[in-house]
């Protein structure tokens, strides 16, 4: 699985990835990046395209005219796509909340735009690095953690879990790990 990463201080909200196309109508599956998918993806509303590969966010407006569930899988349909070719076009695009639509979320819980570029500090205090992406796993999300290096081929993986992550603190862009032992020798 490909780490859901945007730019450090990226104002966008990452609410989905466009699947295959469903259909001969312009129909989509879309795999959610949100907690919220009735609100997120309720039509008619506009959202934000960007093309795969497209890390410099060329976000294109488009209008969800439908969504809909089919066997627990959302599909979209966005006006002016109307055939399975102009469907097969936005596969891999990521699709994004309008601007200024952000969710009021519970306490305790972020954003994955919030934590990317954040420290990461083990319990004595040392600094192991800076997240550098999210995973979206069955289990749960999961932080990548690039070494205070930079060498993202030594980035390792921490459970984004209450248990391991104790403390998150935005304004100081700090996140203050406890880890078992063995787990960052696991990861290298």
């Amino acid at each position: 699985m490909e780490p859901v990463v945007a730019e450090q201080g990226d104002p966008h909200v990452l609410v989905g990835v466009i699947g295959k196309p469903r259909g001969n109508r312009g129909e989509v599956f879309v795999e959610p990046f949100t907690d919220f998918p009735e609100r997120r993806f309720r039509a008619p509303k506009t959202l934000n395209l960007e093309p795969p590969g497209d890390r410099e966010h060329q976000l294109r407006p488009v209008e969800l005219e439908q969504s809909r569930q089919i066997a627990n899988r959302l599909v979209l349909k966005f006006r002016g796509v109307d055939s399975i070719s102009d469907a097969e076009k936005l596969r891999g695009c990521r699709v994004f909340a309008a601007d200024g639509e952000d969710v009021e979320l519970a306490e305790g819980s972020f954003y994955h735009h919030q934590l990317l570029g954040m420290t990461v500090l083990a319990e004595s205090g040392d600094q192991l690095g800076k997240i550098s992406g999210l995973l979206r796993t069955a289990g749960g999300d999961v932080l990548e953690v690039t070494p205070p290096d930079g060498n993202t081929g030594q980035a390792f993986l921490i459970p984004a879990v209450e248990e391991f992550c104790y403390d998150v603190d935005l304004s100081e862009g700090i996140v203050r790990v406890r880890l078992p032992d063995g787990l960052l020798e696991i990861n290298r």
